[in-house]
């Protein structure tokens, strides 16, 4: 049965908007903070796909052409020669500037990416102490991840509506796509990194673009109306690069005016050259940008990240821009060299061969990335001297994964025990956030040391203080159902003596990452169901409430102030200096250390006039009065910019033993 014509032409206003997506999303990563909801560059290409990808498929579905060899003969031309020669290219950088743990990364990534599932691999490691996205030279290809995955799947179910339900095209992708479209409007605010990355919440945008393809809307005929609708659509697609950021809650349906916007281009302005955004959109350094743009987005943002890794200075919005021109160029040699020629130069070349070649590729490029993974990213690569810092950046405590983060919903949690007393019940509990994981260490050594039995409990993000809930990036962590379980531990265990009370109380007093730190967001707080204005402000009534009901429990009140934060990746950082010596200093100034704790300062010390709290001061044992230190006898004190390693914490052995002995 006749399903219908698609006719199929070079469309070049189509390389316009493939330009507009990927400037956009290189512009963002750029931090051009114009469009700081440039990201929606991605949406954009996801529609283009589908309804691209789509329209070959139904075409030769119509004429009985279809076969999937030469479907996918055709994807793999199209898109593995330039993707694994950067991934060739990047790799041989990166062996030579990478330390080791972020070489492991590349090559998880790498193998990940040969075999479709790149995506999948960023969306299960990520989490709090993931690495900085401007680590991740491959991060950008799980975009690449869901397309490949939409590749495999969607000839399968159009050959299975053209069988079993060819008048149903429309219906069956619809239904599909509105399913997604729900998932992922539920799954953006329960699970919002997965939402992200993966397929079933993303399959929607991509099916817009197939509906498209496959529905038989009226092509429009009057010029007015179609320069309405494909103004209309300019407006709806960039509309979220200007008001969007990283703070809203993003796919879902805040994915929709992108998508729709692509839509009502690529509809209203099929078979029309006359219109005025046909003629914007086939300028021809437009269009040229829109044919390199797969290459393009492919090396943008490997080259800002070795770029911004090996550079000792902090990298400016110029040399961002800079870094961008370079990527550019590199793309436009990768187009000429190696993409095109696979695109238009392997017509005839035998499918077998060609298959051969392919799976070969994937399987080299796999082989190699699970080895460098296997070795730990080579550490030998680098002198024995690099090791002990190197080795930092896993130097974490136990306490800030096992421990951290406890899901109250399950009927067994219990929290992690510190000492190794076996009798008795626990006299002492360190609460806090994950600077309370990192500092754990010290207070489980001395508490085995004095025989003391304790217990900590600590949750990301989540001061120890009652009455505070948060929301970070859009997403509100639930730090109200946290402190109501640890005030219920706390009243219910009467035998607990003291409460040692640690976090990263700057950054809540603040309410603002510190110094070069790339990983931190602004966080909307509340304190008692309002939202706070004032953060400093709203710590001190917290904190004081925390204290006051504490002291009226009869229990004895330890606050560890603040450790020093640096602002950069430790590790890393040192590493890079003796990979390329310079004279620049890391450790922050004393100066920068009172400016950032003062207000915090004075909240505690008022408390402990007025309460009678025990306040420690960790920068008494890490500064002197100029520096602070970041590392000591060749070994970091830090596992990133903030977090105490455990050689660090146990340079605290006199703040632990302060807290849990009577004076």
């Amino acid at each position: 049965m006749k399903i219908g014509e698609r006719n199929l032409h070079y469309r070049i206003e189509l390389d316009g908007i493939r330009a507009i997506a990927v400037l956009s999303v290189v512009l963002f990563h750029a931090g051009v903070t114009i469009i700081p909801g440039g990201y929606v560059g991605v949406d954009i290409f996801f529609v283009l796909s589908g309804f691209l990808i789509t329209s070959i498929i139904y075409k030769q579905i119509n004429s009985s052409s279809f076969t999937f060899s030469d479907f996918y003969w055709r994807r793999f031309r199209r898109i593995l020669p330039a993707l694994f020669f950067m991934i060739f290219v990047v790799g041989l950088v990166s062996y030579k500037i990478l330390v080791p743990e972020l070489f492991k990364d590349f090559a998880i990534s790498a193998w990940t990416t040969a075999l479709f599932s790149s995506n999948i691999y960023f969306w299960t490691e990520a989490g709090y102490f993931q690495k900085a996205a401007e680590l991740k030279p491959l991060l950008h290809t799980w975009s690449l991840g869901v397309e490949e995955q939409y590749y495999i799947f969607f000839p399968f179910l159009m050959i299975f509506i053209a069988k079993w339900a060819p008048r149903r095209f429309t219906v069956v992708l619809m239904t599909v796509g509105i399913l997604s479209l729900l998932l992922s409007i539920y799954a953006v605010y329960n699970k919002p990194i997965a939402t992200f990355y993966l397929l079933p919440t993303r399959l929607w945008e991509l099916l817009v673009g197939s509906l498209l393809a496959v529905s038989n809307i009226p092509t429009l005929k009057r010029k007015i109306t179609i320069n309405l609708v494909s103004w209309t659509g300019l407006a709806l697609l960039s509309a979220p690069m200007i008001f969007y950021s990283d703070n809203t809650i993003f796919p879902g349906l805040a994915a929709l005016p992108p998508c729709l916007g692509t839509v009502l281009i690529i509809w209203s302005l099929k078979n029309h050259h006359n219109t005025s955004l046909k003629r914007i959109l086939s300028f021809k350094p437009l269009v040229f940008v829109g044919k390199v743009s797969y290459s393009f987005y492919l090396w943008h943002w490997p080259v800002l990240v070795l770029c911004k890794y090996y550079a000792i200075d902090d990298f400016t919005i110029a040399d961002n821009l800079l870094a961008l021109f370079a990527a550019f160029l590199i793309s436009c040699f990768s187009w000429l060299v190696v993409e095109k020629p696979f695109r238009t130069n392997f017509e005839t070349f035998p499918k077998r061969r060609m298959f051969e070649l392919t799976f070969t590729s994937i399987a080299a490029v796999t082989l190699m990335g699970m080895t460098v993974s296997y070795k730990n990213g080579m550490p030998s690569r680098f002198d024995v001297n690099l090791v002990n810092i190197i080795a930092a950046a896993d130097d974490k405590s136990a306490y800030t994964n096992e421990c951290n983060d406890l899901e109250l919903e399950n009927p067994d949690v219990d929290f992690c025990s510190m000492g190794t007393a076996k009798e008795g019940m626990p006299r002492f509990l360190l609460w806090g956030d994950s600077h309370a994981g990192a500092i754990a260490p010290v207070f489980d050594a001395v508490a085995s040391e004095e025989n003391i039995k304790g217990t900590f409990a600590s949750w990301s993000g989540c001061p120890p203080l009652l009455g505070v809930q948060r929301k970070h990036a859009g997403q509100k962590r639930d730090c109200l159902a946290d402190r109501k379980f640890i005030k219920n531990y706390i009243e219910e265990n009467k035998q607990l003596e003291t409460i040692i009370l640690f976090a990263r109380w700057s950054f809540y007093v603040e309410n603002k990452p510190y110094g070069n730190e790339k990983t931190g967001r602004l966080m909307a707080l509340e304190y008692n169901g309002e939202k706070v204005v004032k953060p400093d402000l709203m710590v001190q009534k917290a904190l004081e409430k925390t204290v006051s009901w504490l002291k009226a429990i009869n229990k004895k009140v330890v606050i560890i102030m603040p450790v020093p934060e640096v602002g950069l990746d430790v590790p890393s950082e040192l590493t890079k200096l003796i990979i390329r010596p310079s004279d620049r200093d890391i450790r922050p100034t004393m100066v920068a250390y009172q400016n950032r704790q003062s207000k915090f300062f004075d909240i505690a010390e008022g408390l402990r006039d007025k309460y009678g709290v025990k306040l420690l001061y960790p920068h008494e044992y890490m500064c002197d009065q100029k520096y602070c230190n970041v590392i000591k006898k060749g070994i970091p004190l830090y596992f990133d910019d903030d977090h105490l390693s455990i050689y660090g914490a146990m340079q605290l052995n006199e703040i632990a033993t302060r807290a849990l002995i009577p004076d």
